[in-house]
């Protein structure tokens, strides 16, 4: 019977809002609930009325009469001014002093940061619902969604931490991401969960400002079991001093993705930059360039069916003698254009894990002995011999200049150094294209994180062996000590992620994931959604505007976070309306206290400052006033003064 209630209930209102959404110039009153003055309780009248249009998702477009009712006795507020009475539904309708529903807002809200759809899509969304909006209108309701998040997400922190609580805790991961060295973003990720716990601005990526965020962590959300970094040398120092004051026991951890990476670009740096500079002195990049273009615009060479009588020349391998005419000069370009796609040899994988300039380098020498081959079985084609030839000349520095060798060599023993620490420490980074969808057992994890600490020690025992104590070895002895030296320096944080549970959270154990991954993961996936949205690549200036509320928003995706925040996402837009009745009383009851220690929140922190330049200090200075300050003082006669004794002059 209840349920047969409840589906003509929800009848009755569907038609109810279809029908308001039909009335078309039809003003609605709108009066409060109560009409007795809550002091008094005698009958209040009529003080205003006010015409407000109204546009929700719910009822659509609707023009209202609001009426609000003062005391007729005379009846005063604590601070003085006469007893009013407005209409409670509008406050949970539509957010004081605007004309756009809370439900219209979490709506521009959701697909903006939840579905990364541009501002024309969701104002064609929107134009679906009969709701007729413009873009900028769009952007401030994205923006209040955020700010409202915030708050909601700040508020549920203490529901939150119990349930993480219950569940055994969290291993906080962190990082910072940025374009352009600006608009640094710094998150705080709950490794078990994916949760993303604080995200906050920062002007530039230090110590001094990472810190607190972490201190700002905690106090909501209990002390991690242990914390995930990278190797940045802001981020080292941070995570130490954050763990070195807390009471409890926290264990910090390392990415061995990183720590690879790190070591890498320390063993391979110097003679990495070394092979660029030799290439570049040379430049080889511009004449095959330059010659893959020319040979592409001769006749015959882009026909259709060449490319096929190319593939049937390669099958031939025991043949060097190159085909006359256009297909002869499309196979030798085919040659330059290999020599010059390099991303095919990478996998899309950058410095240390892969050597763009020893790739290339290897590509050359290889073509360049191929020409030999096909010089050596001379073509009937003048030309085509001309342009072998020409081929040849460019790319002869490669094993006529013998500075090639000698840093090949080093490169070549160093990347066997690195590719052994990689090996040992099993880091394969993500290559384009392959996901890795295996899910492993809790045993078969511990195992193998088990061989790996093995492996570790193994190798290190090994590189003691191999270090040449005196002799010709010195680079060798060199890179040795190097990797010797941050495996001493930083082995303790690349151990420890079999965390214990408390009993209350059934006991056992529960591992970390021995990388960055959930932070660096929503980063790729948050810039990839910004992108979607602007178009852009370069996202400075995005990331500067964007409130860091954004990165909160990938919660929505878990049903558990949403069944602790609101119970559904259908009860956001009351929720909202709750969070403004609730400031709205927080900031009148501040009004009336005389004195401040009670106000001690968050904007209250001493913030630190740095440097770097945020983006209301660079609205500021740019302001042409302040250039025209400077310029007229020093175009002043003033009197110079001595800064040793500061005297006048």
């Amino acid at each position: 019977m209840i349920d047969v209630l409840r589906k003509e209930l929800s009848y009755l209102q569907s038609e109810c809002g279809r029908k308001v959404r039909d009335i078309k110039g039809v003003v609605i009153t709108i009066r409060p609930e109560k009409t007795t003055c809550p002091q008094c309780q005698e009958e209040m009248g009529v003080r205003n009325s006010y015409p407000r249009k109204l546009t929700t998702e719910k009822y659509g477009t609707v023009s209202a009469r609001v009426i609000t009712l003062k005391c007729n006795e005379g009846c005063q507020t604590i601070d003085g001014s006469t007893v009013l009475r407005h209409p409670d539904i509008i406050s949970r309708i539509v957010p004081k002093c605007a004309s756009i529903g809370y439900d219209v807002e979490v709506e521009v809200g959701l697909q903006r940061y939840l579905k990364r759809m541009q501002r024309e899509e969701v104002r064609e969304y929107l134009r679906k619902k009969d709701i007729h909006i413009s873009t900028g209108k769009i952007t401030n309701l994205a923006h209040s969604f955020l700010r409202h998040f915030g708050l909601l997400h700040a508020k549920r922190s203490p529901a939150l931490k119990e349930a993480i609580e219950q569940d055994g805790g969290y291993v906080g991961h962190v990082d910072a991401t940025g374009e352009c060295g600006t608009g640094t973003l710094f998150i705080n990720v709950d490794g078990w969960r994916g949760w993303v716990l604080g995200a906050w601005r920062l002007t530039t990526e230090c110590a001094d400002q990472i810190k607190p965020c972490l201190e700002d962590s905690k106090e909501k959300f209990g002390a991690p079991h242990a914390m995930m970094r990278d190797y940045g040398k802001a981020m080292i120092p941070a995570v130490q001093e954050f763990v070195d004051g807390c009471e409890e026991q926290i264990g910090i951890l390392g990415c061995h993705q990183h720590f690879c990476g790190f070591v890498g670009k320390d063993l391979l740096k110097g003679a990495y930059d070394k092979l660029g500079g030799l290439l570049k002195k040379h430049g080889f990049k511009t004449p095959l360039a330059a010659i893959v273009r020319e040979w592409g615009k001769r006749k015959g060479v882009q026909e259709h069916g060449v490319k096929r009588a190319i593939e049937k020349w390669n099958e031939d391998l025991g043949s060097y003698r190159m085909p006359k005419g256009a297909i002869g000069i499309a196979a030798l370009r085919s040659h330059a254009q290999w020599v010059l796609d390099i991303n095919s040899e990478t996998n899309n994988l950058r410095f240390p894990f892969e050597l763009p300039h020893l790739i290339f380098y290897d590509q050359c020498k290889e073509l360049r002995s191929a020409c030999d081959a096909y010089i050596r079985c001379t073509p009937d084609d003048p030309y085509l011999l001309r342009s072998l030839k020409r081929l040849t000349k460019i790319l002869d520095p490669i094993i006529t200049d013998d500075s090639f060798s000698d840093v090949v060599e080093i490169l070549r023993t160093r990347n066997k150094l690195f590719s052994e620490l990689r090996s040992a420490l099993r880091v394969i980074p993500k290559i384009s294209g392959v996901k890795k969808t295996v899910s492993l057992s809790l045993d078969v994890r511990l195992a193998e994180l088990n061989d790996i600490k093995k492996a570790v020690a193994k190798l290190k025992s090994s590189l003691i062996e191999r270090r040449p104590k005196r002799g010709p070895g010195e680079d060798k002895r060199n890179a040795i000590n190097t990797t010797l030296k941050h495996l001493d320096q930083h082995e303790a944080s690349l151990w420890g992620h079999v965390i214990r549970l408390p009993e209350h959270a059934g006991g056992g154990i529960r591992l970390v994931q021995r990388t960055n991954l959930p932070a660096e993961g929503f980063f790729s996936g948050f810039k990839r959604g910004i992108r979607r949205q602007t178009g852009k690549k370069i996202l400075t200036q995005e990331l500067e505007s964007i409130p860091p509320e954004g990165a909160l928003i990938s919660n929505l995706k878990d049903s558990r976070y949403v069944q602790i925040l609101c119970g559904s996402i259908e009860k956001l837009p009351e929720v909202f309306a709750e969070l403004d009745r609730e400031e709205e009383l927080r900031l009148a009851k501040l009004k009336l206290e005389a004195e401040e220690r009670s106000c001690t929140s968050e904007v209250n922190r001493p913030k630190i400052e740095t440097a770097s330049l945020s983006r209301s200090d660079k609205n500021f200075v740019r302001k042409p006033s302040l250039k025209v300050k400077i310029l007229k003082a020093a175009a002043s006669r003033a009197p110079r003064i001595d800064s040793a004794c500061q005297t006048l002059h």
